[in-house]
């Protein structure tokens, strides 16, 4: 898959509309979403169009469980996979609004010339800002865990997420997301308080 196209994939999925995906109080401090295996989705093209198609044998970027931390002094997320292979490319992408609705963007990409990855916080917009996003990519436990600073995100009150991933094998897009077991991630988690 090339980067423009895998570019085109993630904007796509960013700019999906979202419905409320968990109503109710705010929780404290952190939320953990688990996520059944087996419904990695794959991209495809055809003399049809393109779409997405199940991929329950899909096994590498299966996300399982993915947590929220949004902690006094940074934000956290953190993602377990059923597996993660070093020799494709990922993503994990989450977005985040605050109590005001101001979003924002975090982004972990790691290829197969760097395994280890680069890290980005930005607007809603794409644009990038300065802030350190610290992360790291464990191949052993199959996980992808970043940090960065609450007041790279203004310091809010409470904040709400929706995350996904994309790991790309040659021309192919498999795509997870710990909210449902569609291709596109609909919703925002409960709204989770500082603590």
């Amino acid at each position: 898959m090339s980067r423009t196209s895998l570019r085109s994939l993630v904007v796509a999925l960013v700019a999906t509309p979202t419905l409320l995906m968990t109503a109710g109080p705010a929780a404290a401090a952190g939320l953990t979403v688990l996520d059944e295996r087996n419904d990695v989705h794959k991209s495809y093209t055809d003399e049809e169009g393109s779409g997405w198609i199940a991929a329950p044998r899909q096994q590498v970027g299966d996300v399982v469980r993915m947590t929220f931390q949004h902690r006094t002094n940074r934000v956290a997320i953190s993602a377990k996979f059923v597996d993660l292979d070093r020799r494709t490319g990922t993503m994990l992408i989450s977005r985040m609004r605050d109590q005001s609705g101001k979003r924002h963007i975090v982004t972990v990409e790691a290829t197969r010339r760097k395994p280890a990855g680069r890290s980005d916080l930005s607007t809603y917009r794409g644009r990038s800002l300065d802030c350190n996003v610290d992360h790291s990519i464990s191949y052993t436990r199959n996980e992808i865990t970043l940090s960065f600073p609450r007041r790279c995100v203004d310091n809010p009150r409470t904040l709400q997420f929706t995350a996904f991933t994309v790991v790309t094998r040659r021309k192919t897009a498999f795509v997870d997301n710990p909210h449902n077991t569609s291709p596109e991630p609909r919703g925002w988690t409960a709204e989770i308080r500082r603590g």
